[in-house]
């Protein structure tokens, strides 16, 4: 029987902690916080629902799960590489060409002195040299051309939100995962103030409910409303700050939601 109603007070709290709804008004000059309205100027306060699942927030708040958020560092460092492999690999041509130029113009300044052997061979050792090196960058990139594939693969599995074909492109492709990962890192900053805010709002209202019943036993409501007071001024407080870290975090969030 205490098991039973254990149970249903623990679904009720978890119920009052995903549902609640939180209301700001005005008592007598003072400015509170309730989970029910407090005055009938009363102003609503819309929290977003805490859920053990991604899948709201995966369409709603940028809110990817673990398996996108690695496969997404893994493939911000993997385009990093492909451009420096295919910087490599142009530097080895422009290198190959201007070796080849410099030989040809030591031979042209020898006025016939020069062992066209020689330059022949040079010419093939350098070419040579250049074109195993030229073929590695590219085994390289083929590589890592086939891991980004595949990265993008696995995301269009786990989220259906990221349209790399259409959203990524040219160079701007690591900065734009980088905004995306430190927009996915302060969303979930908030969305810890925001369990933060919930709890202190279900702890409010069941400390004025408590205190509510010790009143009424007591028959003086004078007390009720001289702690109610205290208490909710100490909540209020706390309720405030948490609000304002939350804006804070959203400004912050605006300069990395161009994509």
């Amino acid at each position: 029987m205490i098991f039973r109603i254990l149970l249903i007070l623990s679904l009720f709290i978890f119920s009052s902690l995903s549902q609640a709804s939180i209301y700001k008004c005005e008592l007598d000059g003072v400015l509170s916080f309730s989970q029910f309205p407090c005055s009938d100027d009363a102003v609503e306060i819309i929290v977003r629902k805490s859920t053990t699942t991604y899948e709201s927030d995966l369409n709603k708040n940028n809110f990817y799960s673990e398996t996108v958020i690695d496969a997404l560092t893994q493939l911000r460092l993997v385009l990093i590489n492909i451009q420096a492999a295919k910087l490599q690999k142009r530097d080895f041509k422009n290198q190959l060409k201007t070796e080849i130029v410099a030989l040809n113009s030591k031979a042209n300044k020898s006025l016939g002195k020069f062992n066209h052997q020689e330059l022949d061979d040079n010419k093939a050792n350098i070419t040579a040299s250049y074109t195993q090196k030229i073929s590695n960058s590219q085994n390289k990139l083929d590589n890592l051309i086939k891991t980004k594939s595949d990265l993008m693969y696995k995301i269009s599995m786990q989220n259906n939100i990221l349209k790399f074909d259409q959203q990524f492109n040219g160079n701007t492709q690591a900065q734009q995962i980088s905004n995306i990962l430190n927009s996915h890192k302060i969303n979930t900053k908030i969305r810890k103030h925001q369990d933060e805010l919930r709890l202190h709002q279900v702890n409010l209202n069941n400390d004025l409910a408590r205190l509510k019943r010790q009143s009424e036993i007591a028959n003086d409501p004078q007390y009720y409303k001289a702690q109610s007071a205290n208490i909710t001024k100490r909540y209020n407080s706390q309720i405030s700050s948490i609000y304002q870290i939350i804006n804070a975090l959203e400004l912050e969030k605006k300069q990395y939601n161009k994509y």
